[in-house]
């Protein structure tokens, strides 16, 4: 998810960039247009008052042109001729500048032809006034007719030149416009890259300096992490390494050194140097893991367990080794793996090992044991009980009061016997049975608990009563067996010439409503309550009467073996509940069942 994270970030830093890069060559390609028109304009201006000034050089030329032929005409001074003819080439000169000047325009171009036939018209006749100057009445209507033609043809020609000055100044007046608004919009361009410039600059800056900022804190804090997990390495004997398979270059930990009794990088980390630690025998196992995890293209990481020898004391240690694959952000194949030094732990589970064994020993001979206590022992007791019977049908009425009174103590013995090799199977099938749960309808196992114990409730004249009772998922048999012998202890342990009452009633609570279970919070418990008005018992015994034989009360007084309370205990502990005893003696008892919902 990080990974997906900062690739994201990544991408989103690219796009701003490329995005703010082509915003800037954009304005900047703006600005950089906006000034080449401007200086575009300023040139067109230039060039169109460089148009209109040769226009009027032009007609000052021609016009200096017809002066001094006037003056030559009037004084017949020679020196007028010679200013003429510098005029008139200084005209040539400068029709031939408008030329170049007005090469890209077409309509301009079209009116310099007619410019050009009225200046070469406007130079002959002033040729021909030249020429007609003398005192002869012929050559002086001559000049006269050849006069009035130049001064038409000058008239054209100045009209010409003010009609293309006309033109010149209307196309100035457009780029005077266009001038001025370049003039207007370039500073405002240039002005708003080198905002937009600066914008991205002081971003850049703060973005830069924030990473620096939040790099500066994640070395920091990397630091810090570097340092607790190096701590937490020693405190929990436990070292890691890194092999780069492109490079193949192999790092450690520190404490990798340090639990191998050597300084911190006194060698080289290289697989070679670090099998020289593992013992002889075990090599072979980090050959395998190492191929293993080589071969597989999987993520799947290989755990290894091995010995090492210790440098420092040549000791033997046990390692249990983690490696795994992973490629980085740069693609390459990294194999990293953590070491743990698990001596300790290999030491307990081998006495563990050695108590399960025990364990299983001494269970076998439980097994032995129930199996004598089933088969072998009740065996010779069944044939005891047969005999007794038959001596007590068929011979006592023949023995002394001593004999029968000694023989009605063996017969009690005997059974008393069997109840307890019985009551001794019912625990040991409680303890060993297959704890499989299943609906249980607990009203119907109260009814089957009357139907068995009818006889004795019927001796004791007892009463049961019972709230209704739900269905839950339990251990039927068990359940039965627990009714039985909670309602049974009830009838049993009644007072005398007082008809036992036995109430048996159910409720559902939350642990936080019951003292000792208010740690389960919310959960759901099915309280079941046992109440009589028995003899009870002292509450200071309310712990000891669920122990194997315990038993409150002698023998003579009320048979029983001690066992059945503790059948109790298991069965409910076999439902993962919790059972408890309430009395008060010569009043009656309450035992009160909690099993989780």
């Amino acid at each position: 998810m990080q990974i997906l994270n900062y690739n994201f970030t990544k991408l989103i830093l690219y796009l701003v960039l490329v995005l703010s890069v082509f915003i800037l060559f954009f304005t900047a390609s703006i600005s950089y247009r906006k000034i080449v028109e401007l200086t575009e304009s300023e040139q067109n201006l230039i060039h169109k008052h460089l148009i209109t000034a040769q226009l009027e050089l032009l007609a000052s030329d021609i016009k200096q042109a017809e002066s001094n032929q006037r003056g030559f005409i009037i004084t017949g001074d020679s020196t007028f001729v010679q200013t003429y003819r510098s005029a008139k080439n200084a005209a040539a000169t400068s029709y031939q500048n408008l030329v170049q000047l007005l090469e890209k325009d077409e309509l301009q171009k079209k009116n310099l032809l007619t410019l050009q036939n009225l200046q070469e018209d406007r130079f002959y006749y002033l040729d021909k006034n030249l020429q007609y100057s003398t005192d002869t009445l012929e050559k002086k209507l001559l000049l006269k007719r050849s006069m009035n033609a130049g001064k038409r043809t000058m008239d054209l020609l100045l009209a010409k030149i003010n009609q293309m000055k006309n033109i010149e100044l209307s196309l100035l007046q457009k780029r005077s416009k266009m001038y001025q608004e370049h003039a207007e919009l370039s500073p405002k361009w240039i002005f708003i890259s080198i905002l937009f410039s600066l914008f991205i600059f002081i971003c850049s800056f703060y973005k830069i300096n924030r990473d620096l900022q939040n790099l500066k804190k994640a070395n920091n804090q990397l630091m810090i992490n570097k340092e607790i997990f190096e701590h937490s390495e020693q405190i929990a004997e436990i070292s890691s390494w890194c092999w780069n398979l492109q490079s193949d270059t192999l790092t450690f930990s520190h404490n990798q050194y340090r639990m191998l009794g050597c300084e911190v990088h006194s060698f080289e980390p290289t697989t070679e140097n670090f099998m020289e630690f593992v013992h002889p025998d075990d090599r072979h196992i980090l050959h395998e893991g190492r191929q293993k995890i080589l071969i597989d293209s999987s993520s799947t990481p290989v755990v290894s367990y091995f010995r090492i020898i210790r440098k420092d004391n040549n000791s033997l240690r046990y390692y249990k080794s983690i490696e795994k694959k992973i490629v980085d952000n740069y693609g390459n194949d990294i194999v990293i793996g953590i070491n743990a030094d698990i001596t300790e732990q290999y030491l307990k589970d081998k006495i563990i090992e050695e108590k399960i064994f025990d364990l299983e020993r001494s269970n076998n001979e439980l097994s032995a044991f129930n199996h004598v206590a089933s088969h072998d022992l009740q065996e010779p007791l069944r044939k005891v009980q047969t005999y007794i019977s038959r001596i007590k049908e068929r011979d006592f009425d023949q023995l002394n009061e001593k004999a029968k009174e000694y023989f009605t103590r063996v017969q009690i013995a005997a059974n008393r016997m069997q109840k307890l090799i019985d009551d001794l199977l019912l625990f040991s099938r409680a303890n060993k049975a297959d704890k499989i749960f299943e609906h249980t309808d607990l009203q119907e196992i109260f009814d089957n608990a009357q139907v068995e114990l009818a006889q004795l409730i019927e001796e004791k004249n007892a009463r049961l009563q019972s709230t209704a009772l739900p269905v839950i998922d339990a251990i039927p048999f068990q359940i039965q067996q627990l009714f039985n012998n909670l309602i049974g202890n009830s009838v049993k342990y009644a007072r005398t010439h007082v008809a036992p009452v036995i109430q048996v009633s159910a409720q559902w609570l939350q642990a936080d409503q019951i003292p000792f279970l208010h740690h389960f919070g919310k959960a759901r418990f099915l309280e079941l309550t046992f109440d009589d008005n028995g003899i009870g018992f002292d509450q200071q015994y309310a712990d000891n009467i669920f122990k194997l034989f315990h038993r409150l009360h002698d023998d003579n007084s009320f048979t029983g073996t001690g066992i059945g309370l503790t059948i109790c205990k298991k069965i409910v502990e076999n439902h993962k509940g919790y059972i408890k005893a309430y009395g008060v003696k010569d009043q009656g008892a309450t035992f009160k069942v909690y099993l989780p919902a």
